[in-house]
């Protein structure tokens, strides 16, 4: 998160503008959590309103896009420059200086040309990189910038011919569970289940579902699509990086099953029931 403002005492250079004056700021991908009190920078000012990105200005966000590189010498759209000292200009201090700075690495705006480009990349991506193999099971993958879930194929790891624990399946190609340390990893804490309840009628009846995350700590944007469907409700905790379902018998993950088109209303509702419990998402 960043007011993106540079001042020195003969001038100061806003790089939103509009963002700044309004009391508006965006989140950059970079806070893993909420915090439980207001006291990370311009949270602490009941004046400013907190997004997790330009999204809610229902339209592409062009010139106040956080993606954009700012300098000051150069300008550009978007920018402003106020002098008022000469003997301290801005622009002067930083004539030599090939700095530049962006908000954010990734937007996440829905409505942006930029976004939409990168949605259609992923999917494309995911398509044409899916893994080959003949024991595999169907799982649903929650990708940061798809535009909605897809349904994936999951192999089992390599020499293993026959799934005995759900540790079995081969998830690092959809979602990297191993962070920095790539000989060892809890894969407890890489996954949360759910069971559900239901009447006899419904696809879920008699299922479970494992969700399983990307490492903490690796640098990963907020999942915009998991976003989108739990907008309505989320009180501003979000889901990071790739999500991968795995579908199994209820009480039991490693009997684990194909997942399907069928499943995937279950699975949202699931999302926005979970989303504000932050234990699940830790």
């Amino acid at each position: 998160m960043g007011d993106m403002v540079f001042m020195t005492p003969g001038g100061a250079v806003a790089f939103y503008p509009e963002f700044t004056f309004n009391g508006i700021r965006i989140l950059n991908g970079t806070l893993k959590q909420w915090p439980i009190r207001n006291f990370v920078g311009c949270m602490k000012h009941a004046r400013y309103i907190i997004y997790n990105s330009t999204e809610f200005l229902q339209q592409p966000c062009g010139n106040a896009c956080p993606t954009l590189w700012r300098n000051i010498v150069d300008g550009g759209p978007g920018a402003l420059v106020l002098e008022w000292d000469s003997r301290y200009s801005v622009t002067t201090t930083m004539s030599l200086s090939h700095s530049s700075w962006r908000l954010a690495e990734l937007c996440h705006n829905t409505a942006s040309p930029s976004n939409q480009w990168a949605i259609r990349m992923q999917e494309a991506q995911m398509h044409d990189n899916h893994p080959t193999d003949e024991h595999a099971y169907i799982g649903l993958l929650y990708a940061t910038r798809a535009s909605a879930p897809k349904l994936v194929p999951i192999p089992l790891q390599d020499g293993l011919a026959h799934l005995k624990h759900i540790n079995d399946l081969e998830v690092l190609h959809w979602v990297d569970c191993l962070g920095n340390n790539k000989f060892s990893v809890d894969m407890d804490c890489a996954r949360k289940t759910y069971n559900i309840t239901s009447l006899n009628s419904t696809a879920a009846h008699g299922y479970g579902y494992t969700f399983f995350r990307e490492h903490c700590m690796l640098s990963t944007p907020p999942n915009a699509l998991i976003g989108s469907i739990t907008a309505s409700v989320t009180t501003g905790n979000s889901v990071l990086g790739n999500v991968l379902v795995v579908k199994h018998i209820r009480g039991n993950k490693h009997e684990v099953v194909d997942l399907t088109a069928a499943d995937m209303d279950w699975i949202n509702k699931v999302l926005i029931r979970t989303i504000n419990h932050a234990e699940f998402w830790t």
